[in-house]
């Protein structure tokens, strides 16, 4: 059984290498190109692929990069947060949802309190930089969950949502839309992405060999591991029972291996959440203000007509 556990995990982790290897050489392609393009784009051109007038401040590459990873951290959370929750507390649909509003709750919160914040005062920085260390911070502390703290876990997720309320508004404020929509889908494609390989690699490494390791020390024969290992990983597991040798302290101690390696590789996807969580946060300390900026004057032209007509020069048309 070891024999086949070593091919298993062998043939994982040379599955998950080639995809890493594969992902790598993308990102230094793409890397290179942007290194050979910046120059030509930005000082040999003047009708580059972006128009230069975006760069004259530097807020608008700033709050791309908080965009981008604005959506690796939303898009994230709510694609492994309710996995976490069915691995180490319940499966029960109901139960799920009803343990993740609180993230939803403070989020819509984080979204009311910012809109708040920038109306009235004009200012968003502080507050912005607040919420990414929050969200870097809470994510790090996720790392620290067990089947035993779900308090724990509900508070860390609430102020996590709190957070990302604020990235979700601020930004799209800050540019007046200039940010187009789909950069935050993209950065959840790519944060996704990330985080499942991180999450993938673990579970394919340690999953399988916790659990047979586990069961052959509370009493299971090393005959019945092959078959107790493919019952106990199936879709329906109500066979288990049937297996030479399986008793409940086996079941126990198998399930409880389980919950392990499930907290392990859900600690190294908050970790990352966590680190990114943190360079954006110091990249909102570089941006400008905006406060002369907001103003009652809307980008928009009016068509010819007695409107028109009553708008002096000095207030200008819009579209001139």
């Amino acid at each position: 059984m070891e024999v086949v556990l070593a091919k298993h995990r062998s043939f994982a982790q040379g599955l998950m290498g080639t995809i890493n290897g594969i992902i790598a050489i993308v990102v230094l392609l793409a890397a290179g190109a942007f290194v050979k393009m910046s120059p030509s784009e930005t000082y040999g051109r003047n009708d580059g692929l972006m128009d230069h007038r975006f760069f004259e401040s530097r807020n608008f590459a700033l709050i791309l990069s908080v965009s981008f990873v604005d959506g690796m951290l939303l898009y994230g959370v709510n694609a492994f947060l309710p996995q976490e929750i069915a691995g180490l507390f319940t499966h029960d649909p109901i139960i799920i949802s009803i343990y993740l509003l609180p993230l939803n709750v403070c989020l819509i919160g984080g979204i009311l309190g910012s809109a708040y914040v920038l109306g009235v005062y004009n200012n968003y920085r502080r507050i912005l930089t607040i919420s990414m260390v929050l969200i870097a911070v809470f994510c790090g502390l996720l790392a620290l969950i067990t089947p035993s703290r779900k308090a724990m876990m509900l508070v860390f997720t609430g102020l996590i949502g709190l957070g990302i309320g604020v990235t979700t508004v601020i930004p799209v404020v800050v540019l007046t839309y200039a940010v187009p929509s789909h950069l935050l889908a993209l950065g959840g494609i790519i944060g996704i992405t990330i985080f499942a390989t991180v999450h993938g690699n673990y579970i394919a490494a340690h999953q399988a060999p916790s659990v047979a390791s586990a069961a052959i020390e509370a009493g299971l024969p090393n005959s019945s591991v092959e078959e107790f290992m493919k019952v106990f990983f199936s879709p329906d597991p109500t066979g288990i029972t049937n297996v030479s040798g399986v008793t409940n302290m086996v079941l126990v101690a198998a399930e409880h291996a389980l919950k392990l390696v499930t907290v392990k590789s859900f600690e190294f996807v908050w970790i990352a959440n966590a680190v990114i969580g943190a360079i954006t946060a110091i990249l909102t300390i570089f941006l400008q203000p905006v406060a002369t900026s907001m103003t009652a004057h809307v980008e928009a032209p009016l068509e010819d007509g007695k409107h028109r007509d009553k708008i002096s020069p000095e207030e200008g048309l819009g579209d001139e």
